[in-house]
């Protein structure tokens, strides 16, 4: 046979299958352009070096990595579909004496037509493009934009090898698919689903557990701490339910409803139940598949959006003054175990004369200073006992208590507080108040007399606890013998203070403050953060986050309208045939195209509704996950969930729109 028929034929299968083949070609161009996309810009923020760029070249790398693999697997799911489509043709072809390597070779020219011109327009795509992303990048972020563009040689090869190997990969698979079908076995591909599903009740039992399971997961964990992990696990669970129940479970209530002799036996009920029965059957793994890629979509970009727009409530709330020095004085114990502490380097007059020199030297002014001891100590609070940490240090219950004299709080807070030895003032994050009349370390009893007020930002690691305990008591003396009992404490001392000046000025101060007392000879054992460093650091980490999230999302919502479109056509071709049946036993065409029409809005919106169910229950573990990154304004994170499920619940409804005019083509 002649080599240059099967190009030919390749070509002709692609201009008469179009509605099939252009899809498939503009998702694929579509992925190679991101994916070069995020190659370019990695490589181009590589070369470059601004403050905190680690992170945001980190964050591209793994872009690249999310989107190669999810490319890779919507290449071969939306593939699937177009050979499944085509299986007549094929079965045509083996009838008419083409053998099986004919049509393979058919198969091979056709995806590598598609594939080269797929990987060729997502390169010149991308080129043209990628200095616009970038700049949005670098917007989203704050990093210069005067960084050179180049076409990046290297993003070239990498996309071209990567998606080479993919477009080889779904070649091989659709020769093998051919390899192992018989002639009679193509012709019929097409009509594989029509006899009626059985209802599989244990998997549907198990579907209904595993998604009940990860509920409850994201609901019952209230560490944030722990809330990533699980939050992870009942991902995995919510996932294998959300199979299960379209698999199995929609099988298993219909067969219930047609097993309902006085429901079924009705003109509307019996074809929408028959109907539905069937859909299900054929759509059910692509139905679970739109609402696990919706339910990303959701999240991927409720989590990202929410996280960038409140950056400065974050920033804020980990940074409540613009300059924090955390200093560790030593501790030498006596023979009864008795801490003495040493003086601070920090807490003296030569400190305060470097830092306004210093201050002077940069031309700003140091204002609200505000210099306090307090002991750590971590553990569980139970009933009016504290316990020091062991291996459980991470459980739902983990309460960080911070001690300060009345002194130190009165410099902290401003408020006057006169105390007795023995006795005590709480504040509880998690209560707002304390129930017990005393709290024990050990044998250390201190009677609480009062909850003080809410207390300002001490801690980083506060939003990484249940709770957050602050007690107020005399003097050292009570902390020296609390120590006694717990031994497990440290005393810190903080410096904290605020800027005035041109911003310029403060920055400068900030990024040089750690050296320069370096160099006056502090004690090294220090840490320092600003708000203007931990701003940008804030800006490049939720930036970058941001940016990924938009084209994860972009590809997730890619993928899932691939596969509503290739679900109508499948269902239209199908339906083409049950249309005339339904007519010549008796329906209008009216009252069938009515019932088709309610069958296939409610498997097209079931997804949806299901996967916002799904972003309910997960929104208590997110809200969690949120707190341990410092974000605590719980109506902006609604406001985030409620737009970005309103968009996308329209979006969707445009997709719909889009595609039944290509069912209801094919049908009439």
């Amino acid at each position: 046979m002649n080599k240059n028929l099967y190009r030919k034929l390749a070509w002709q299968n692609i201009r008469n299958n179009k509605d099939t083949f252009l899809p498939f070609g503009i998702c694929s161009i579509a992925m190679t352009t991101m994916f070069y996309m995020f190659c370019a810009i990695s490589d181009m923020t590589g070369k470059s070096h601004f403050y905190g760029d680690e992170s945001l070249i980190m964050l591209l790398n793994f872009g690249v990595w999310v989107t190669g693999i999810f490319a890779f697997f919507v290449i071969l799911y939306t593939n699937s579909f177009l050979m499944k489509r085509r299986s007549k043709e094929f079965g045509l072809y083996s009838m008419l004496g083409m053998e099986k390597r004919h049509i393979s070779r058919i198969v091979f020219w056709e995806m590598a037509i598609v594939g080269g011109t797929s990987i060729l327009g997502g390169l010149v795509i991308g080129m043209l493009f990628s200095r616009l992303i970038f700049l949005f990048l670098a917007k989203l972020v704050g990093i210069p934009t005067n960084i050179g563009f180049t076409i990046s040689v290297g993003a070239i090869g990498t996309t071209l090898s990567v998606f080479v190997l993919f477009f080889m990969a779904t070649i091989l698979g659709n020769v093998i698919r051919i390899a192992r079908l018989k002639p009679i076995d193509l012709m019929r591909s097409t009509k594989t689903g029509e006899k009626e599903p059985k209802a599989r009740w244990l998997l549907a039992i198990l579907g209904v557990l595993s998604l009940g399971f990860g509920y409850y997961l994201s609901l019952s964990v209230t560490n944030p701490v722990k809330a990533l992990g699980t939050f992870f696990i009942a991902v995995l669970f919510v996932i294998a339910g959300t199979y299960l129940l379209f698999i199995s479970g929609s099988i298993a209530l219909l067969k219930m409803l047609k097993n309902n002799k006085h429901f079924y036996y009705q003109k509307n009920h019996f074809v929408t139940v028959s109907g539905l029965m069937y859909r299900m059957k054929q759509n059910a793994a692509g139905l679970a598949s739109i609402c696990i890629l919706s339910t990303m979509v959701l999240v991927t970009i409720f989590s990202t959006v929410a996280l960038y727009t409140g950056t400065e409530d974050c920033i804020r709330t980990m940074c409540p003054t613009d300059v924090s020095i955390e200093a560790f004085p030593e501790m030498e114990y006596d023979e009864n175990h008795h801490f003495t502490l040493k003086e601070s380097d920090y807490a003296g007059e030569k400190f305060d004369r470097f830092l306004d020199n210093f201050a002077a030297d940069k031309k700003v002014e140091i204002t609200d200073r505000d210099r306090y001891y307090v002991y750590i100590a971590t553990g569980l609070i139970k009933g009016e006992q504290f316990v020091v940490s062991d291996d459980n240090s991470m459980s739902s219950s983990m309460s960080m208590v911070f001690l300060m004299t009345e002194k130190d709080y009165e410099t902290h807070s401003g408020k006057k507080v006169n105390l007795k030895p023995g006795e005590a003032m709480i504040y509880s994050t998690k209560n707002k108040s304390y129930s017990g009349k005393q709290l024990h370390f050990g044998d250390k009893s201190l009677s609480v007399v009062g909850m003080l007020p809410a207390m300002d930002a001490m801690s980083n690691l506060q939003y990484m606890m249940d709770d957050f305990v602050t007690v107020v008591v005399r003097d050292m003396d009570e902390i020296r013998a609390i120590d006694t009992q717990i031994s497990f404490g440290s005393v810190d001392y903080v410096y904290d203070f605020n800027l005035t000046g041109d911003k310029e000025d403060i920055v400068a101060f900030c990024r040089q403050l750690d050296e320069k007392i370096k160099d006056a000879g502090f004690d090294d054992n220090r840490t320092i953060t600003d708000i203007y460093s931990e701003r940008q650091s804030y800006m490049n980490l939720y930036g970058s986050l941001l940016f990924i999230g938009i084209f994860v999302g972009l590809l997730f919502m890619a993928a899932t309208v691939m596969i509503i479109y290739y679900k109508q056509i499948s269902e239209g071709y199908d339906d083409r045939e049950r249309f005339v049946i339904m007519q010549k036993v008796g329906m209008s065409e009216r009252e069938v195209k009515g019932t088709i029409h309610s069958q296939i809005l409610l498997v097209f919106f079931l997804p949806i509704i299901l996967a916002c169910m799904h972003i309910a229950f997960a929104f208590p573990a997110i809200k969690r996950i949120f707190r341990m990154l410092g974000l605590v304004n719980i109506p902006l994170m609604v406001g985030c969930l409620i737009a970005t499920v309103v968009i996308y619940v329209i979006g969707y409804g445009i997709v719909y729109v889009l595609t039944a005019r290509t069912y209801y083509k094919i049908v009439k």
